[in-house]
């Protein structure tokens, strides 16, 4: 992902769909890593608002593609890792909790969802991709807005290992050749996933929109 703050837009989402396709047409042993190219200390800042305050007329079927994006990853024929090396804030860090792994560097870099401070109500795709991936108790602090450190974020099983940052892309490939025999079987893999994120994936598959829209950013749109 290599813009600077690789924030979701159609281009950015239709890009990510044609790679996916790309890693999901290979046979034999796959493995899926997502990593943050920026120069900003960002793995993802979420939606691109700016490109929805001047594109007012198609945002919501913006959203509506990103949800849809959550679930295709959700259940994607292979393991996935998120690489996080900075931020990842809103759709960035629903788009993280979406993989089946997360690798977070240690220092600068925060995992939030900031909506409750910018008095935004989700739809029930972006809930769920969180949801189902914690516990109860923390995602209570999630839902309030908790900034999680990369320590805080392993300590309570938010994300799998906490490393310094220039370790953060090695680390994931470690992972990723443990388990890309894991992604041999895709059809078999999908369809298990799909099992276990079934209620997730159906919110996302139908790019729910119900949300409400904080007045600062209905007042640009």
């Amino acid at each position: 992902m290599n813009t600077k703050e690789n924030r979701f837009n159609p281009e950015f989402i239709n890009k990510i769909h044609d790679a996916l396709d790309e890693v999901e047409k290979h046979e034999g042993d796959t493995a899926l890593i997502t990593v943050s190219l920026s120069d900003k200390n960002i793995y993802s800042n979420g939606l691109d608002t700016d490109w929805w305050a001047k594109n007012p007329d198609k945002g919501w079927n913006m959203v509506s593609d990103y949800v849809k994006l959550l679930g295709r990853l959700q259940i994607f024929p292979c393991p996935t890792i998120a690489a996080i090396e900075g931020h990842a804030f809103a759709g960035g860090c629903m788009f993280a909790m979406a993989h089946d792994y997360r690798i977070m560097g240690t220092g600068k870099g925060f995992m939030c969802l900031p909506e409750l401070d910018l008095n935004m109500q989700l739809p029930e795709g972006m809930t769920a991709t969180c949801r189902d991936k914690v516990t109860p108790e923390v995602y209570t602090e999630m839902l309030f807005g908790k900034r999680f450190t990369a320590q805080e974020a392993e300590s309570l099983k938010v994300i799998t290992k906490a490393t310094e940052k220039k370790f953060v892309f090695p680390y994931a490939m470690l992972l990723a050749k443990e388990y890309k025999k894991r992604g041999k079987n895709k059809d078999i893999l999908k369809k298990i996933k799909y099992q276990a994120y079934k209620a997730s994936y159906d919110a996302c598959a139908i790019g729910e929109t119900d949300f409400k829209i904080p007045e600062i950013l209905r007042a640009r749109l």
